[in-house]
């Protein structure tokens, strides 16, 4: 392996592509831009490419959700209520998706408020995954008047960050992908060209 198979591997503008493979033979130039795989058994050759491009994908999957907003949706548990106001405190169950700290919340299609704080058991929490019951305080609203027991809440998914999840739809839950339908049917009440 020289210099000019390590300078074609990186010019390709495909990461999973960023690859050179040699087969019983020594390498005579190292790269930090180029995955290098060598060795003197096939099958081990083969197992490394597929390693190497498994944790490529879910690296690159990770880049592609950087900052997105990604779809859940929460009820909020009947006499769970910890505090009315200032900020509320609810218990809730979280239907589909995964509820994430700092994260604005819809009930009717527009921002009603964020999810400031999660707490699991006294413990503050970033995320919560579907199933978990946990509590969640709500700045700038009032149990009983904006939000009631039973409610359902989603992710309040800005336009463009639902653009972008639809073209990353392969990378989606089932249940995901359900409550972006749900989420877009609640803001296309609003504007009926929302998300097209």
């Amino acid at each position: 392996i020289a210099k000019n198979d390590i300078a074609e591997a990186v010019s390709t503008d495909n990461s999973l592509n960023k690859i050179v493979v040699g087969f019983n033979i020594k390498i005579l130039e190292e790269s930090k831009d180029v995955k290098i795989i060598t060795h003197n058994v096939i099958y081990k050759i083969v197992d490394d490419i597929k390693e190497f491009i498994g944790k490529e994908k879910v690296k690159l999957q990770k880049e592609d959700f950087e900052g997105i907003i990604r779809p859940f949706k929460i009820k909020i548990l009947r006499g769970h209520t910890f505090r009315q106001s200032n900020p509320a405190i609810v218990g809730i169950e979280v239907i589909g998706g995964t509820l994430r700290a700092n994260t604005n919340i819809t009930k009717d299609g527009s921002r009603l408020t964020e999810v400031k704080e999660i707490q699991d058991n006294k413990e503050s929490v970033s995320e919560a995954e579907q199933g978990k019951e946990v509590a969640i305080s709500l700045p700038h609203v009032t149990m009983g008047r904006q939000i009631n027991e039973n409610d359902i809440l989603y992710s309040d998914v800005p336009e463009n960050h639902f653009r972008k999840l639809k073209a990353l739809k392969k990378y989606l839950s089932d249940t995901e992908i359900q409550i972006l339908k749900e989420i877009a049917e609640l803001k296309r009440k609003k504007n009926s060209t929302w998300g097209v």
